[in-house]
């Protein structure tokens, strides 16, 4: 596939009020699922965080908050939110979240929104490109280690009987 057949389209604020919802509600099941987060403690935790990085919606300075769209058919594929902050004074480029939606996966779009996420990240002139996933995302996992992404923290843990 060439990179051609997707690009990043700047969220109207109907896609992103979409996107809020959808990720709110995914981080705040993460919360539960990972961290056994009561459900209700955890959808207001990942509200509080939501509304703290985005203290200014769709226009907060440093993000970018992308529709991805199939070029082909004009068909929002997913979604992309990137930020652009320094950590431990190098400029970096943060996933802090990128979708394909459920029927679009498996058909290289993840791989090739990554290489476009390079592109970005050269045009922000930043020194590097970070993001985080949980464990049990093994796909994502897959696809970032193909793309280049090495972990540089691991927490493990095993349950007993």
């Amino acid at each position: 596939m060439e990179e051609t057949i997707i690009k990043f389209v700047k969220m109207t604020e109907s896609e992103f009020e979409e996107f809020y919802k959808l990720e709110n509600e995914n981080y705040a099941e993460d919360l539960n699922k990972v961290f056994n987060t009561p459900k209700e403690e955890a959808y207001s935790q990942a509200t509080k965080t939501f509304d703290s990085y985005l203290s200014d919606g769709l226009n907060t300075e440093n993000n970018y908050l992308y529709s991805i769209i199939e070029s082909e058919s004009n068909n929002q594929i997913g979604t992309l939110w990137l930020i652009a902050r320094e950590n431990n004074n190098i400029k970096e480029l943060f996933i802090a979240s990128i979708r394909i939606f459920n029927q679009y996966q498996g058909k290289g779009y993840g791989k090739i929104s990554m290489s476009l996420v390079d592109k970005k990240a050269s045009e922000l002139n930043v020194a590097k490109i970070a993001l985080h996933v949980f464990g049990y995302n093994k796909n994502a996992i897959s696809l970032y280690e193909k793309v280049g992404f090495e972990p540089f923290s691991i927490n493990m843990e095993k349950f007993l009987d």
